[in-house]
């Protein structure tokens, strides 16, 4: 924990132990759960940086309160956010503020998503994660974000109770802080990018962003074995559309077809 923690982390770790302290549970979603599994953004490149949980919808409005003392703390550090009470309640999104915005400056979202819109079929996640005793945290289907099988953020990114507006996004496990951050499991995580994928897809030439998410991240997934863990016919789609010369609006209606009755 030598050096200073990137914002997105920062804010990661802020809000997470905010909701852990009302008993609610999170698991991060896109860009921040890509950071985690160690994915560079070069073959798809963000002009956005975002944070994105996922919560129970039970806790959905319960959390958009909570998340307003995160973003106060996140404030006070320098890093430019506030809440948007009044976008889609399906993402809620803390937007950057235009204060003096610098040209080089990452903007960044901060997202609260519904758990049925993502994780549609899995039970309710419940607090039931943040009372275990393992830390950190894993069962078949979660993680934590600081569990050693992810690997390790590149020197000069890792963490610490500080944060620097200048030092570079770090990828990789969060460092051992005790902030219960969950991450899908590899094997949940192809899993849900490909049905929503194929819950997504919205006729010919149509390519769900999920799907080229899912593709970006498959030399990340791949050091898990992911294709070996996976039943049919999830398996032969991600080797499929792990092939260089797979055309993605093809995959995605076959996805579309052999998903269908899961969505």
């Amino acid at each position: 924990m030598s050096g200073p923690m990137s914002k997105s982390e920062y804010v990661a770790r802020k809000v997470a132990a905010e909701l852990n302290k009302a008993g609610i549970t999170c698991v991060l979603w896109n860009q921040a759960a890509m950071g985690v599994y160690g994915f560079i953004d070069k073959p798809l490149p963000f002009e956005i940086k975002t944070v994105d949980f996922i919560v129970s919808d039970e806790k959905f409005d319960l959390a958009k309160s909570v998340l307003a003392t995160a973003l106060e703390e996140c404030r006070n550090k320098g890093i430019p956010i506030h809440l948007d009470l009044g976008h889609s309640e399906a993402h809620f999104l803390c937007k950057p503020e235009a204060q003096n915005p610098q040209p080089t400056e990452a903007k960044m979202l901060v997202g609260l998503v519904r758990q049925r819109t993502v994780l549609w079929g899995m039970p309710p996640l419940d607090s039931s994660l943040l009372t275990a005793a393992t830390v950190p945290f894993s069962n078949l289907n979660f993680v934590s974000a600081e569990h050693p099988m992810f690997p390790m953020c590149p020197p000069g990114t890792e963490t610490s109770a500080s944060v620097n507006p200048n030092v570079p996004e770090g990828y990789g496990r969060y460092g051992p802080i005790g902030c219960q951050a969950f991450v899908m499991r590899p094997k949940l995580y192809a899993q849900t990018l490909m049905l929503c994928a194929a819950r997504h897809y919205k006729g010919k030439r149509h390519v769900p962003i999920e799907a080229d998410v899912l593709k970006a991240m498959g030399d990340c997934l791949d050091r898990y074995k992911v294709a070996d863990e996976l039943q049919e016919p999830f398996a032969s789609l991600y080797r499929e559309l792990r092939k260089s010369d797979v055309a993605r609006t093809e995959w995605v209606q076959r996805a579309h077809q052999a998903l269908f009755e899961l969505f």
